[in-house]
């Protein structure tokens, strides 16, 4: 599957420093998002199959203060992303909105992000 481009990875990139950049959390004033690694590394054995049951990937994204922090993230898939990835369809516009935050987990204690696309 193509739908995890780089081109999507950067509009997230730039949506989650957004959403941080406006951050009510003591620990996370002063973080933003440097990149997300696309294609996921192979070690998350992101099969079609894993995916299809699941409905997440798992890849690394780079956070925090230096924006160098590697964190593992997981890329949940609702309804609407679920279907663009199987029809191999651009996954941009399942991007929430940064007016909303509820779809964004971050663990900085743990080292790990979780968002939950549309």
């Amino acid at each position: 599957m193509k739908s995890l481009t780089k081109e999507f990875c950067s509009h997230l990139e730039y949506r989650l420093s957004q959403i941080l950049d406006e951050t009510d959390r003591e620990e996370l004033k002063g973080f933003w998002c440097d990149g997300i690694l696309s294609p996921p590394p192979a070690e998350f054995q992101n099969t079609t199959e894993e995916i299809r049951h699941l409905q997440k990937i798992k890849t690394i994204a780079w956070l925090g203060k230096t924006g160098q922090d590697e964190y593992e993230m997981t890329i949940w898939l609702g309804e609407k992303a679920f279907e663009k990835y199987f029809r191999d369809e651009n996954l941009i516009e399942c991007i929430p909105n940064a007016t909303k935050r509820d779809w964004v987990e971050i663990m900085p204690e743990n080292k790990v992000i979780s968002v939950k696309l549309l």
